[in-house]
């Protein structure tokens, strides 16, 4: 595959590590468009929507988000998006396990949503597809290994993932490899952690030599922790050795408002997409992988790590 290919994903993946390394630990609510008040929320009735809506929001998408709803805010200032960024997984378990009802749900992957939809709290046929990722192997920047294969990978004496079925990369690499018929002879070498900012972690600081992972989560903070120059990426995975992953927005069931709530999915899936992909969000298409199915849908989570809410600063 040519260099530019991979400077490319080498910036997206790296953007990765930057933003999970801040999150995995922390959430943080904040008011995009005004403060929160009690008994907000609620379109005005028999009027167009407006009012607040809670979305929850992986905290690898913050960078792509913010400057969304910045231009958000323009479009639609009768509408106040409170944002709630915390680790996808954990945003699932919380709506799963601990009761917790925003309006809206954004999934960087098939397995978070699908933990709620399995649950009975979403839709499947709501799902909007707001981005795409493709899967591929990131070792750190000075390491000797030469991986330019799938199977190359045997070179490698821990490799890590995060946790599936969880977390939607952690089942693309489960799968992946065991279609590539590598899982067997893998697996003892395989570290499954919680979060992919643990995956990430472990090698930079060569605990593991490989992870296997997402090539874009549009996400940039914590740049100290994990910079962009101490990674490269080593290959892509084959397309069609696992299920698309997509980034997804869905209303919840539940949702308090509704109507607004979907009126910034449709900003989002549509007028939205140019600010999102601007700002690192992989662009919608549909990769020639296996056809996702929402059958698919894992086991709800079991929720490990606090997210904490901030009024909006």
């Amino acid at each position: 595959m040519r260099n530019y290919t991979w400077l490319a994903a080498l910036a997206s993946v790296a953007a990765v590590i930057a933003l999970c390394a801040g999150c995995a630990n922390k959430g943080a609510q904040q008011a995009a468009g005004g403060a929160l008040g009690v008994g907000a929320g609620r379109a005005a009735s028999g009027g167009a929507a407006s009012g607040e809506v809670l979305a929850y929001i992986p905290c690898g998408m913050t960078a792509t988000m913010k400057p969304a709803l910045k231009e958000w805010k323009t479009a639609h200032p009768e509408i106040t998006i409170t944002e709630y960024y915390e680790t996808g997984s954990i945003l699932a378990g919380k709506i799963v396990e601990k009761g917790e009802r925003p309006d809206v749900l954004l999934s960087a992957g098939s397995a978070e949503i699908g933990t709620v939809e399995a649950a009975g709290l979403a839709d499947p046929k709501e799902r909007r597809t707001l981005g795409t990722f493709k899967m591929v192997v990131v070792v750190k920047k000075d390491s000797k290994l030469d991986l330019n294969t799938p199977e190359d990978l045997l070179k490698c004496k821990t490799i890590t993932i995060a946790e599936p079925p969880i977390n939607s990369s952690g089942v693309a690499s489960k799968e992946a490899l065991e279609k590539l018929g590598l899982w067997t002879e893998l697996e003892p070498r395989i570290v499954k952690l919680r979060h992919p900012a643990e995956a990430y972690e472990h090698v930079v600081s060569g605990k593991a030599d490989a992870t296997v992972c997402f090539n874009a989560c549009p996400l940039d903070t914590n740049p100290e922790k994990m910079s962009r120059s101490q990674v490269r990426v080593c290959f892509e995975l084959p397309p069609d050795s696992y299920t698309a992953q997509h980034v997804y927005v869905s209303v919840l069931k539940d949702a308090k408002n509704a109507a607004a709530a979907a009126v910034f999915c449709d900003w989002l899936a549509k007028d939205g997409q140019k600010v999102l992909v601007e700002n690192g969000m992989p662009t919608p298409e549909t990769p020639s992988g296996v056809p996702e199915t929402a059958a698919a849908a894992p086991a709800a989570p079991r929720v490990r790590g606090r997210g904490r809410r901030e009024p909006g600063r």
